[in-house]
């Protein structure tokens, strides 16, 4: 919740065992044979475990600026309490149950689509079979996998979620089910046919027609319960933009003396295979040193490398000039588009705009660019080729920004005009799609005609061309010497 509201950029997240043994032991919590047989008739207690346990957590958006190595994506958390139930060690099946209706709302996702739940799983006589039927009544309509760690490692207990939550990351990365050892006949006190529950013996591959999602539920002595949605990071990648990588790769090398540049060739052609790692490394985990160049590697080769220079003293003034219609080609930013996750997700964000309008285009601007579906005719329509193009531009714009580009003065012809206005500052990106997409749309179906005006392209400087003009046509654009728009 910190990270969401922007009180935290990011956080590790620990815990670790209090010191409760002797407690736990003669309330009759602990197992007599220091052994967690989750699931099992035979459960009679749960074996505690001691250590030490932590996660990193940031938001996405800045771990993919960052180049921040994706374990998992958390979809959403949620905690409650049981309020009155049958005892302070007995968890309520009516307050889980809620908890995880309320977790999948928030995250507005199906937990029919989940695959497996990691449960808190104490092996305990008591809690299994509470927590199963919660689980069962939530997630068991398709059938549903249940585990817990808690055989494996032992209760965690103050870490216990992040326990759970750490088997399910590795789970998702392994695409397996993990299975339960010391499982070895279902509780019948478990409703494992009527809720359609299952607690996988050997290791299964992730169900092809389930989401790859794990979902954490844990909760704790005294009615506190917490849950956690968690994403394959490939699988939530996939959805914002592919994680696929281009065959080429850039580079920055830099060094402190002019010839250090030579020590990265050099060891590029020695050692081929590292080249992704150094081409991972050097931009975003190495200091920046005075003397710079770039390489290109293609197909594990150093195709092209940029002379040698050092770094400027000031930041030099940058221009930026938008263009308008005329510009465009069919698939234009497909590659940014499925190889820079963060780009992908600013034109999915003006497609939403656009979605919102009142008469929204039947068509996305995402599959536009994401692949080669105009034809040369239709790109030139002023109805595609207006929003696409500075739908584009908008999204380089900001592109450059996150990478503390940013231009000292702007200028735009026509439609240019409009991201001008938004990379000056001056309107929003919401403003400027809006008024790109109604600018393509008056031209369509001949409703700019029955607006009452046209437009045309005539080979004459405004001069010549003015002599010509019949009353209600007047110029609209002087393009250039030999060429105005009326």
């Amino acid at each position: 919740m910190a990270l969401q509201s922007g009180d935290a950029s990011a956080a590790i997240v620990g815990g670790t065992s209090p010191n409760t043994t002797s407690l736990f032991f003669n309330e009759g919590i602990l197992s007599p044979d220091a052994s967690c047989e989750t699931f099992d008739p035979s459960a009679n207690g749960f074996a505690r475990a001691e250590g030490i346990t932590a996660i990193y957590v940031k938001r996405l958006e800045d771990a993919l600026r960052d180049g921040s190595p994706i374990r998992a994506v958390i979809r959403a958390t949620e905690s409650n309490s049981d309020g009155k139930s049958q005892g302070l060690m007995s968890p309520s099946c009516e307050a889980h149950e809620a908890l995880m209706q309320q977790v999948y709302r928030q995250a507005k996702l199906n937990p029919h689509s989940t695959a497996f739940v990691e449960c808190h799983g104490t092996g305990t006589a008591t809690g299994d079979p509470i927590e199963t039927r919660a689980v069962g009544n939530v997630f068991g309509e398709n059938g549903i996998y249940i585990g817990s760690v808690k055989p494996n490692v032992g209760h965690s207990e103050g870490y216990s979620s992040l326990t759970s939550l750490i088997k399910g990351v590795l789970s998702l990365e392994r695409r397996i089910v993990p299975p339960n050892i010391k499982f070895t006949e279902p509780n019948p006190k478990i409703p494992f046919a009527e809720k359609k529950l299952a607690v996988p013996s050997h290791p299964i591959p992730f169900p092809k027609d389930r989401a790859e999602r794990i979902s954490v539920n844990s909760f704790g002595i005294g009615g506190s319960n917490a849950h956690i949605i968690v994403d394959s990071a490939l699988q939530y990648l996939r959805t914002i933009g592919p994680t696929i990588n281009g065959n080429s790769k850039g580079f920055p090398p830099s060094s402190n003396v002019v010839n250090g540049i030579d020590s990265y060739r050099n060891y590029l052609i020695t050692s081929p295979d590292n080249m992704a790692d150094v081409a991972y490394t050097l931009p975003l985990r190495r200091e920046k040193l005075p003397h710079r160049a770039f390489a290109i590697v293609q197909d594990e080769q150093v195709v092209e490398t940029s002379s040698l220079a050092k770094e400027a003293v000031t930041t030099p003034s940058i221009t930026m000039v938008f263009s308008c219609q005329g510009a465009q080609w069919s698939g234009m930013g497909q590659e940014l588009i499925l190889t820079n996750a963060v780009f992908r997700q600013d034109i999915i964000r003006v497609d939403e705009v656009l979605r919102g309008l009142k008469k929204p285009p039947t068509w996305s601007i995402l599959d536009r660019h994401a692949a080669e579906t105009l034809t040369s005719k239709q790109i030139d329509c002023a109805e595609f080729a207006q929003p696409l193009s500075t739908a584009l531009q908008i999204a380089l714009v900001r592109q450059f920004d996150r990478l503390s580009i940013r231009p000292a003065a702007v200028v735009g012809h026509s439609s240019g005009e409009i991201v001008t206005a938004y990379a000056a500052g001056y309107i929003s990106l919401d403003y400027a799609i809006t008024i790109a997409y109604y600018r393509g749309y008056v031209t369509t179906n001949g409703t700019a005609a029955r607006l009452g005006g046209m437009m045309a392209v005539v080979g004459l400087g405004a001069a010549d061309v003015s002599r010509f003009l019949q009353r209600g046509v007047c110029i609209a654009c002087d393009n250039s010497p030999t060429s105005s728009t009326i």
